[in-house]
């Protein structure tokens, strides 16, 4: 089952929920001067894809009657640009696909004729992603464009196109919706599903959206599949709110204590901190210009400067809040700023200490007996002597580290080692018979820093040195013979060096038999 957005997505040119765009591309159809190249810019979710899907059918569309601006979205060609089967129309993600080589390709299919339709539409999304070089590419195609293509760019960020992009195309600019443009676009969802939604709720659903079609249907469909007769109960039940007004009491009342508790109230009910400040700030910019009387005056609660104060630290905690890795301190900070400012403001010759436990907490909870203090004063000293003794091990620990590193310093050189190979092999053998074979069959090869390099012939031996077991026993045996343990490593030699290392043993042992003989 398709989602409400993709269900009831604009399918014709007065379905779109944009007066403005509505008119723009009503005005360029009627007009018969279809432009080489659309650019469609604004914030996400707010109808560029589906309008640029509209204009591939406007375009076209098989049954469009003559003076009509409309696609019929029965024909063959409006059916298949609406499934994404439509051959003639390519979508790119201009994210995915941003190099000059993914534009070359562009360029080769663009050269090609449209297979069944009048025109063939590209769109390229996120347009603004491309590489230099591929705009480069780009614009020289938008220059002198093949008579049978259509270009339809789209971008949330038009600021980073070039100008000489943007000027070879037909601007649209998708604005944020008025609350009567998204109430039009949630009407035809309410209608299609039946939906019995109050008033209040479409407000709300408003002012959370911020102006996007997409999240506003999003939130309906959310709350339509708790119930299908929608009231603030039921919103309040998908997204807990938080009461905007009973803070501002708090704040308003110096009460740092009730207005911690109240963020704390919220945090636990799952509030959407974003959404939060969001209403604060809206709450406090209605405030601000209520004493302009551009709005309608509001319930005093603050001072001119008391707003702008509030203001600015609501401000700089939306800023931390996606950083944060406790969404409540950016809140809990600003609180404990602006009473410390107000303090500071409004009690400059009192002598109360401007400090966090006295906005916080009540007078009667700060007076404290000499037990408590005496309490207190324990559990300092209880902290410096921990200090003192996490201070020692570290100290205990760092001659350790030294020891451990002094031990893995290697003091033999490669001729060492090759001198004392027989005896090293013997110190091997005790502990295990298996691992001294394997070693007869490499060789040392390098001394690197604190690693010794061993060269085995065949991948299987080399796998079974580097198991775990294999390690430790060799650098026990490196312990034994030298006092230190080098990090090991193994490397496969070729295969004529296996030879030339089988022919030098075959010599010692015809050597140590001559001995042994004679």
């Amino acid at each position: 089952m398709a989602t409400f957005y993709l269900k009831y997505r604009p399918q014709k040119i007065t379905d779109l929920d944009l007066e403005s765009v509505r008119k723009q591309l009503t005005d360029i159809l009627k007009s018969g001067n279809i432009p080489h190249a659309f650019l469609l810019s604004g914030t996400r979710g707010l109808g560029k894809t589906s309008a640029a899907r509209i204009l591939a059918k406007a375009i076209n569309c098989q049954n469009k009657v003559k003076g009509e601006i409309e696609p019929c979205s029965k024909c063959e060609v409006c059916l298949a640009i609406e499934k994404g089967k439509a051959i003639d129309v390519v979508e790119m993600d201009g994210a995915s696909n941003r190099g000059i080589d993914d534009v070359r390709v562009l360029k080769e299919n663009i050269n090609s004729a449209p297979l069944s339709f009048a025109k063939k539409i590209f769109v390229i999304d996120e347009v603004h992603m491309l590489t230099k070089e591929a705009f480069n590419a780009l614009l020289k195609t938008l220059e002198e464009p093949p008579s049978h293509v259509v270009f339809i760019l789209a971008t949330t960020e038009p600021h980073k196109l070039p100008e000489t992009i943007i000027s070879r195309t037909f601007h649209v600019q998708f604005q944020r919706a008025s609350s009567e443009e998204i109430k039009r676009s949630l009407q035809r969802v309410i209608t299609g599903e039946k939906l019995e939604v109050e008033e209040k709720v479409l407000d709300k659903i408003i002012q959370r959206a911020d102006g996007g079609f997409r999240d506003s249907v999003k939130m309906l469909e959310q709350l339509a599949f708790n119930s299908f007769k929608i009231d603030e109960n039921v919103f309040a039940k998908v997204f807990p709110q938080a009461d905007i007004n009973v803070f501002f009491n708090f704040l308003s009342q110096k009460d740092g204590s009730k207005a911690i508790t109240w963020i704390t109230d919220q945090q636990n009910l799952g509030v959407d901190w974003e959404d939060v400040i969001r209403t604060i700030l809206s709450k406090l910019r209605d405030l601000l210009l209520a004493d302009f009387g551009i709005l309608t005056k509001e319930e005093k609660l603050f001072n001119q400067e008391e707003t702008k104060r509030l203001i600015q630290l609501f401000m700089q905690a939306a800023s931390k809040l996606k950083t944060s890795l406790l969404p409540t301190l950016p809140l809990e900070i600003a609180v404990i700023d602006y009473l410390q400012g107000s303090n500071q403001i409004n009690e400059p010759n009192t002598g109360i200490k401007n400090n966090i436990r006295e906005i916080l907490m009540p007078a009667s909870s700060l007076v404290q007996d000499d037990k408590e203090e005496s309490k207190v004063i324990e559990k300092e000293n209880f902290e410096i002597k921990q200090e003192e003794q996490t201070k020692l091990t570290l100290e205990s620990k760092q001659k350790e580290i030294k020891a451990e590193v002094a031990k893995n310093s290697i003091n033999f050189t490669l001729p060492d080692l090759q001198d004392k190979w027989d005896e090293f092999l013997k110190i091997v053998r005790p502990y295990n018979f298996s691992v001294e074979a394997l070693l007869r069959s490499s060789q040392p090869f390098n001394i690197n820093g604190h690693e010794v390099v061993f060269k085995v012939f065949y991948e299987f031996h080399k796998n079974k040195l580097e198991t775990e077991k294999c390690l430790q026993i060799v650098e026990s045996a490196f312990v034994d013979l030298f006092g230190c343990k080098p990090r090991i490593r193994y490397i496969l030699g070729e295969k004529q060096e296996k030879q030339k290392h089988e022919f030098e043993k075959d010599k010692k042992l015809e050597k140590d038999v001559e001995e042994i003989f004679n």
